[in-house]
């Protein structure tokens, strides 16, 4: 067993980089791998809270017979801009996002190639995005992207953009610093190894969804 996790995995630790990674790139990996984007809220322009779920980031768990918490909201503080996008195919009402606040639709699944905190990076989103809907403020590409915080994504059948001044990580324990999303993340993936590591012993680790989804390489567990 020990050589075996010793090999390759299935699934990229991007702590181990040769290439040192930004907080924000972390972060990004971080959700969008296989994340979950749950729920939206907002007073604008004071805030918007987006919600995710299924990161690789590690949050000490409430107790020995439960897996650890991976939910966090990244909370936009004097906002910009929000716009929303949806595909041609969807079949959602336009309210959707109204629907996805007041807990009316399932959470979708966060698209890994269209995620980013990067300025370009989502200029280029937004030009493949479809059936722009404005929420609030001004159009992204006139605003100073030097001077804000900001993030595109594609989930599902639907898209995000939001701009504002500030931006915080939160999770039920309160905010987490930028600076400790390297770490919190490196700690995840050696979680993430100890489960798989003991998920045939008597040690084994209570069951992870967000650790079954990324199997090591040449680990095959039916169920």
């Amino acid at each position: 067993m020990r050589d075996f996790f010793k090999n390759i995995f299935s699934k990229k630790d991007t702590t181990g980089d040769k290439e040192e990674k930004s907080p924000l790139e972390i972060l990004s990996y971080a959700i969008s791998d296989v994340g979950l984007f749950t729920w939206y809220t907002a007073d604008l322009p004071k805030y918007a809270q987006l919600e995710f779920n299924r990161t690789m980031l590690y949050f000490d768990p409430k107790d020995e017979q439960t897996p650890p918490s991976n939910q966090i909201a990244l909370q936009f503080g004097n906002v910009k801009s929000v716009y929303i996008f949806n595909d041609d195919e969807s079949k959602l009402p336009n309210n959707w996002l109204d629907l996805l606040t007041e807990d009316k639709l399932e959470p979708f699944d966060v698209n890994y190639d269209y995620f980013s905190f990067d300025g370009n990076e989502i200029q280029k989103m937004i030009s493949e995005f479809k059936n722009s809907q404005k929420i609030y403020g001004e159009n992204f590409m006139t605003i100073n992207q030097n001077e804000n915080f900001k993030i595109g994504f594609k989930a599902g059948e639907i898209s995000i953009v939001i701009v504002a001044e500030k931006m915080k990580i939160m999770t039920h324990s309160g905010e987490v610093e930028f600076e400790s999303i390297p770490e919190i993340h490196k700690e995840w993936w050696a979680y993430w190894r100890k489960y798989w590591e003991l998920i045939d012993s008597e040690n084994k680790l209570p069951y992870d969804p967000i650790c079954e989804i990324t199997i090591p390489a040449g680990k095959f567990k039916m169920k």
